[in-house]
């Protein structure tokens, strides 16, 4: 299905070929994808969650006392 878009000539004197890739340089600025510094805390957190459970599994494990944990 076609892509319909608005061409908005705020200045007479720009074409209409420039202002389509004006208009596309703007709608891509609004499309954020995931930062670096975002994704390195996901697995950071996802890294303290196994760490986590792996300290459960062998307290519960090698647990000298049956009834402590």
């Amino acid at each position: 299905m076609a892509k319909v878009e608005e061409i908005r000539c705020e200045d007479s004197r720009a074409s209409p070929i420039n202002q389509i890739a004006y208009n596309k340089k703007k709608q891509n600025k609004r499309n954020h994808g995931s930062t670096e510094f975002f994704v390195f805390v996901d697995y950071l957190f996802l890294a303290i969650f196994f760490a986590f459970l792996c300290f459960i599994a062998f307290k519960i494990l090698f647990a000298s006392d049956s009834f402590s944990l």
